[in-house]
């Protein structure tokens, strides 16, 4: 799998893997057998990941999340005419939709994502979570000014301690991004209980499963 998401680093990821293997037989940690059944096991994983025309690498619609322009222009259309729909009389004029003050304009960030498929949720059960949450407020309404406010009120006096919490959490472009900070936090307690590592792979996988469907419902 790591082949397939960095085929730029095939020879490394195919070096450090022969070290690993040859770590657990050398210190007894695994025998031969134990090791031919691992690598049987991880091709069979990654085969139901990227088989072609039927794995989900391929069905996700994760290939379709960022779209083109002509998509971005269409979705803005048809989400200021659900807004429309599910809010009645409220009149758009009045309302301050957002757009990107960069140069160059940003383009949406994985505007599609809502459409890739969940490890454990749905599409039924992200589209019954949305429902409960109903539309966002009016942009010239007291919730929207009240929160806008409590931006404000938090950078308008920043200190150490406050700069301190932004840059452990900002998770930008170029860093190991939210995902990674949460398996880089889990990593720890892992090692702290000193999981084996079919116990360690479990909860990286739950972890990994929950965050992709936690995003794909926030989008």
């Amino acid at each position: 799998m790591l082949k397939v998401l960095f085929p730029a680093a095939v020879e490394e990821i195919t070096k450090m893997a022969a070290e690993q293997r040859n770590a657990a037989y050398w210190s007894g940690k695994a025998s031969a057998t134990d090791i031919s059944i691992g690598l049987a096991l991880g091709k069979a994983v990654a085969g139901f990941i990227t088989a072609p025309g039927t794995g989900r690498f391929r069905t996700d619609n994760m290939g379709g999340a960022v779209g083109t322009k002509a998509q971005w222009d269409a979705l803005e259309a048809t989400a200021k005419q659900h807004y429309t729909d599910i809010t009645d009389s409220r009149d758009l004029t009045t309302e301050t939709f957002w757009k990107s003050l960069d140069g160059p304009v940003r383009p949406p960030m994985l505007p599609f994502f809502g459409n890739v498929k969940g490890w454990f949720m749905t599409p039924a059960d992200f589209a019954n979570e949305r429902t409960t949450l109903g539309p966002p407020p009016s942009t010239s309404s007291a919730q929207m000014k009240a929160e806008l406010a409590e931006v404000k009120k938090a950078t308008d006096k920043v200190d150490r301690e406050k700069l301190r919490i932004v840059h452990v959490w900002a998770d930008g472009a170029g860093t190991y991004t939210p995902p990674g900070h949460w398996n880089d936090i889990a990593a720890e307690y892992i090692a702290d209980a000193n999981f084996s590592e079919v116990r360690a792979a479990r909860a990286f996988a739950y972890l990994n499963a929950a965050m992709q469907d936690a995003a794909v419902g926030c989008w």
